[in-house]
């Protein structure tokens, strides 16, 4: 008995080395009244207190967390008691500052006794690392989407007859990602590339953008050259996506009858396939010099009769829908360059 009582003392007082020595913050919660039962160095360091001040307290009015409720509902409502939870908390320093930790909690039973035992790790680095890192990117993406805006601006001063346009068919593209249920990050691809479908533009003469008239085959095909024009434009920018493949294709069709390669089917990228829908319906729902603008009827009607032909079968089902059963309407962009 007396070789039994001495070895159970050395592992207590083994595993009492071990919680103190531990550079994870450990925290011992009563099960039945949620009060605090212990807690090691490096968790009261975390926290600038000493035991004392809050052994016997309920944890979460021990005044070191930042949000009680939450607290209360993560550490106490275990479902089975057994149930490991890991969790990203804040808790306040004494001194008003707050640490970010990454909290695992699990129940046990000794003696009949629920005890909540959470290990703690400090992770306020890394959270400060990862906000500063979100930071950048938001300040990134804002100078890309400001690049993009400037750009797509700049074609639509080249070609007023059709100001707004490249706007209009980005609203309906992403309009129609969504309508597919697309991943955000395809849904973010199309937004840019329907933004700037039309950048190369740029590269053909002004006399053809601004010509009230219908254009010459010749001239139609210096017309064409844009798709391939954009795609060199966009080239040295470093997009996210494939930005500039999508532009060079956004005037391919299906059935191999679109340019500037005549790709066919699986060849042309999703992205390209649903700015082609939306550049089609914008452009036959718009007013020309040359031809008055149709109807949306007969827009759907001309996209619906090459659905599964020129155009890709979803994208245009997708299209059809937000028109006739959600109401889409094109925004008005009269505003965009005044």
């Amino acid at each position: 008995m007396k070789d039994d009582e001495q070895s159970c003392q050395q592992k207590e007082s083994h595993y009492r080395l071990i919680f103190d020595a531990s550079q994870d913050g450990m925290i011992i919660i009563d099960g039945a009244n949620d009060s605090i039962v212990e807690a090691n160095p490096f968790f009261l360091h975390l926290i600038g207190r000493s035991l004392n001040e809050i052994k016997s307290k309920p944890f979460s009015q021990a005044g070191f967390m930042t949000d009680e409720k939450e607290a209360l509902k993560f550490f106490c409502a275990l479902p089975d008691k057994k149930t490991i939870h890991t969790r990203t908390i804040e808790l306040l320093h004494k001194k008003g500052h707050r640490v970010s930790v990454e909290c695992v909690s699990h129940s046990i039973s000794i003696e009949d006794k629920s005890l909540i035992i959470c290990n703690i790790r400090d992770i306020t680095r890394r959270v400060k690392a990862e906000a500063e890192v979100e930071a950048s990117r938001k300040i990134e993406t804002e100078n890309l989407y400001g690049v993009i805006n400037a750009l797509s601006n700049a074609v639509e001063i080249r070609d007023p007859y059709t100001t707004g346009h490249q706007y209009r068919v980005c609203d309906l593209s992403v309009a129609i990602a969504k309508e597919m249920d697309l991943p955000e990050t395809t849904i973010n691809a199309v937004r840019i590339a329907a933004l700037l479908h039309d950048i190369g533009k740029l590269a053909v003469p002004s006399e053809l953008l601004n010509k009230p008239s219908s254009l010459s085959p010749i001239e139609f095909a210096l017309v064409e050259t844009h798709s391939a024009a954009g795609a060199e434009i966009l080239k040295p920018i470093n997009f996210p996506w494939n930005i500039p493949l999508f532009v060079h294709q956004h005037h391919e069709r299906l059935d191999g009858s679109g340019y500037p390669d005549g790709l066919k089917g699986a060849a042309i990228s999703l992205e390209a396939r649903i700015i082609g829908v939306a550049d089609t319906m914008e452009a036959m729902c718009s007013h020309r010099p040359y031809r008055p603008a149709q109807t949306r009827e007969e827009a759907l009607h001309e996209i619906s009769i090459h659905s599964g032909i020129k155009y890709d079968e979803q994208v245009v089902a997708a299209c059809v829908r937000l028109f006739l059963e959600k109401s889409f309407k094109f925004p008005d962009t009269t505003a965009l360059l005044n």
